[in-house]
């Protein structure tokens, strides 16, 4: 793991519903879970195809960041990403469990 790649700060977060003070559901409400530098992995020239050969519109916008391994911190695939403005819905999680150096997380964005 070479750690000045990890030069990107993201947010991971829950989305849960509640209430307000006078008892109305309220919509959503953004819970920040862990805030950390991480890596962005770079797009291959093939992904890069197989994610625009039909249009722009119809395509999955994805993104790959690798994160240090971090035990404390469950992340699943009903969390959410904030990169630059953007919202990613993560999609997988791959920690390395044998060197205990990285999580790998796969996303798609959103918005």
């Amino acid at each position: 793991m070479i750690t000045r790649k990890m030069n990107q700060r993201i947010t991971i977060y829950s989305v849960s519903g509640g209430q307000n003070d006078d008892g109305e559901v309220v919509d959503s409400i953004r819970n920040d879970l862990y805030t950390c530098w991480a890596e962005v992995l770079k797009t291959q020239l093939r992904d890069f195809k197989l994610q625009y050969k039909d249009s722009l519109d119809n395509s999955k916008v994805t993104k790959v960041f690798l994160i240090r391994y971090n035990p404390k911190i469950d992340i699943d695939n009903t969390m959410f990403v904030d990169y630059n403005k953007s919202i990613y819905k993560i999609d997988k999680v791959e920690s390395n469990e044998s060197d205990k150096d990285m999580t790998m997380i796969s996303t798609v964005k959103i918005s």
